[in-house]
């Protein structure tokens, strides 16, 4: 008991201690309990997805282009290449290629995981460095899954002793960035063993996503359906 108050204690001092990230600027987006963002840099457009199974398409300004309604209902991460769409829907474990031009769905990956429904993937993103597709739980346990580039499990490493509990991914500037909604913390990551390098506290309401354009980084509030300019981050 002694020992779980101290615990209680390092770590509420830890996080008070943290610098603290505040937003520049913000905007109200036409996306509905967004959960991912992702930045294109083929044409400096912005994608978001929905928990609703939706796929926002936007300017850099955040207006809206394109909505697309998938097939899928819980939509918690998304990637962009120069071709696809990447998503992943946490209840059903579905990887899913779409074409960036007609949103025609090009191929479907079942991942399998036996961790709660709601408690399962949260972040998807292709690792650079290790030319790997990384996919990340939520927590209880929390879970690194690392594919090949047909979505087969070459990997899992266990993260719990790490992070309580994460919501979204990212790579940039050649570090992984990770986020946490219910503690509000950013982390930024090495890409080759996963350990933590740096981390902030951020101050935006439920934060469920990030992405990164001319160095800035952009997040997105779950309940509130706002994006949040946090300024540039090294």
């Amino acid at each position: 008991m002694i020992y779980k108050l101290f615990l209680i204690i390092f770590l509420s001092n830890l996080y008070f201690s943290l610098d603290i990230l505040k937003p520049t600027k913000s905007n109200i987006i036409d996306c509905h309990e967004p959960s991912d963002l992702a930045f294109d840099s083929s044409n400096s457009t912005f994608y978001c997805v929905s928990d609703e199974g939706a796929i926002y398409h936007f300017d850099k300004n955040f207006n809206l282009i394109k909505k697309f309604q998938t097939d899928l209902r819980d939509l918690e991460s998304i990637y962009i290449d120069s071709e696809n769409i990447y998503i992943i829907d946490e209840r059903t474990r579905y990887i899913v290629t779409i074409n960036k031009e007609d949103f025609t769905e090009k191929n479907r990956r079942l991942i399998n995981y036996l961790g709660g429904s709601n408690k399962a993937f949260e972040g998807l993103v292709y690792n650079k460095t290790k030319d790997l597709w990384l996919v990340i739980t939520e927590k209880k346990p929390l879970l690194f899954f690392e594919l090949n580039d047909d979505f087969e499990v070459v990997n899992i490493i266990e993260k719990s002793k790490d992070f309580d509990e994460l919501s979204a991914i990212t790579f940039h500037d050649e570090f992984l960035w990770v986020l946490s909604d219910e503690n509000r913390i950013l982390y930024k990551i090495s890409p080759i063993d996963y350990k933590i390098i740096d981390n902030w506290k951020v101050d935006v309401p439920t934060p469920e996503g990030l992405a990164f354009f001319a160095d800035h980084l952009y997040i997105v509030s779950d309940n509130y359906n706002m994006i949040f300019d946090m300024g540039i981050i090294k």
